[in-house]
Parts: structure tokens; sequence; C-alpha cells
């Protein structure tokens, strides 16, 4: 079997559309910096990922099973920061496990894919809009397409709006080369297209899994959406929108430490509180006993924002 083991996408990939739309400039911003090394949490996610595409490609409804008998080539701990045990990791994947196979089970005719590329129609970039979906289901006897999205992060959240898995769908419906088409169904046969996000290991309030219908004409309508997102990425001026949490679209940015505009908000945060360099040296801080709701509104605002940026340079 051939596991997907690179999953790099395109210029303006699924995975980066959020990003995109909230921070044009960082597509240009990304090419003027080397690639930043993958976190540990990365590459736990990577492992996770292709234990979850052994177990469907083999008909394995356990994570545990997939990672000992199929995944030989990521045997190496799925939770690497602790060396193991396995358990919680286990448990991620065999709720995504859990969720696909009962739809399997309903549907005898249904039509699973695994890791395929997408490529959704993209007018000002032609063939750069794709990326690997990491499961899809299609049962021809209810016309309705289940596009699902695996998370085994717990830092950040991701809903089931995403741009990311709605540019997935519309890959389904909207490539010209669409896995549908492999097996003689015609995307616009689809009736019912559920948008489906698997988080385990992160609270949301609609739980660890997410779900929402939604219509072929309402993809459709996104690839406008997108290709708006494109053009205004691709001006030279792009601007570049940092995120005021720290997080958000500079979270897995590649040039968020480099990012003049995210500096800018840095600096920015720091002198609305400090007026001159010497305000900081703690003969002058404020005592905590006389410090006043808005000294705490501000603190408990700025100062997780930079002390995120700060330490992304170690």
């Amino acid at each position: 079997m051939g596991y997907v083991v690179d999953r790099t996408h395109r210029r303006y990939s699924p995975s980066k559309a959020d990003q995109i739309a909230l921070c044009p400039g960082s597509v240009n911003m990304r090419d003027r910096v080397p690639p930043r090394a993958r976190s540990e949490y990365a590459i736990e996610g990577e492992y996770a990922h292709l234990v979850l595409q052994a177990a469907l490609e083999n008909g394995v409804r356990s994570a545990k099973q997939a990672h000992e008998e199929y995944s030989e080539i990521c045997l190496q701990p799925m939770d690497k920061r602790h060396g193991g045990p396995y358990e919680a990791c286990y448990s991620s994947v065999d709720m995504m496990l859990d969720e696909v196979y009962a739809i399997l089970d309903e549907f005898p005719d249904a039509i699973l894919f695994t890791e395929r590329f997408v490529n959704p129609h993209c007018e000002p970039a032609p063939g750069e809009a794709g990326g690997y979906c990491d499961c899809a289901v299609y049962a021809p006897s209810i016309y309705r397409l289940w596009v699902w999205d695996y998370k085994h992060g717990a830092g950040v959240v991701k809903e089931n709006t995403t741009k990311q898995i709605k540019q997935y769908g519309a890959g389904f419906l909207f490539d010209p080369q669409s896995p549908l088409l492999e097996v003689l169904v015609h995307p616009q046969e689809v009736q019912t297209i559920t948008l489906g996000v698997v988080q385990p290991r992160a609270f949301h309030p609609e739980g660890e899994i997410r779900k929402v219908d939604a219509t072929y004409y309402e993809l459709y309508a996104y690839l406008e959406e997108m290709d708006n997102n494109i053009r205004n990425a691709q001006r030279p001026d792009a601007p570049l929108v940092p995120a005021e949490d720290g997080a958000g679209q500079c979270q897995f940015c590649d040039a968020k430490v480099e990012c003049p505009a995210r500096q800018q908000l840095m600096l920015a945060h720091a002198q609305t509180h400090f007026a001159r360099v010497r305000d900081v040296i703690p003969a002058n801080l404020k005592p905590l006993d006389v410090l006043t709701p808005e000294d705490y509104a501000w603190g408990s605002n700025a100062f997780p924002l930079i002390e995120k940026y700060i330490s992304e340079f170690y």
C-alpha cells in the first residue's frame, strides 16, 4: 500500500485557506523566509494520520492494531513527547474510525476515499488550491457525501465551518479529475455534503465531532470566495494582518517570527503601558496591591501575546 507521507499541499491549499483569508500578505511573506522546523506536536499529528490511513485502507477498526500491524513506516511513538504509552492517541484515532465505520456499516454501497488529493477549480491560480483530504465517504443510495478532517492537536480548536474543509468539499465536487468520477458518480448527483471535523483532544461546546450539512450550490459559492481571497493574496501589496491574540492566522505561519506587522503589534501593546524602556525596571512597576482593573485587563490581553511572540525565538 502507498502511505501518503509527504502531505505537501499547493500554494493556496485548503490547510492555508483560513490563514490567507485573514492575512492575505502571509503568502508573500512566507516566500521570503525559510520553512520552520516541524514541532513535536506536528510530528505526532503526522503519525496519527498515518495510523488512521493504515486502519481505513486495511479495513481495521482499531488504531492500536493498525499501528502495530500495518503502519510499518510510522511505528515511532505517536506520543513522542512522553515516549508512550499510546492509549490516548489510540482512543483519539479510534473516535474517527468509529464515525467512518458507522457510515460504512449503515450504507453497504458506500465508497471510501482515504488521503485523496482533491484540486478544486481555481481561476486566479489553476492547480494551486488542492490538498489531501483525510477521509471522505460517498453513499450513492442516498446521494450523500461526507468529507472528514481529522485534527489530532489539542491547542487550537477547529470549527466545522472552516474554509479548509469547505475547500476539500469543493475539491470533490469541482475538481476536473474528482475522485467521484472514478466510481462513475457525477458530482452534480450529490445532493447533500456533510462537512465534519473530528478533534478528540480539544474542548468544544459542541463536542469532539462537529458536523454541518452543505449543498452543491453553497460549495460552488465558496469557489468565488476562495478565488477572491487568492486574488487578494496575489497582490504585491497584500496586507499583513497579525492576530491580536497571538494565535489565529499567526499560529501555524512559517513567517510569524519575521513578520514586521506582528513585530509592530508587539511594540504597540508594550508602548501602551510602558512609555520608555526605563519604565520597565522593577522600581517603577506598580505593586500588585495598587493595580487597577484597567491594569489587569491590559495584562490579561497583552502579556500572553507578547510572551507567545518572545517564546517563538527559542
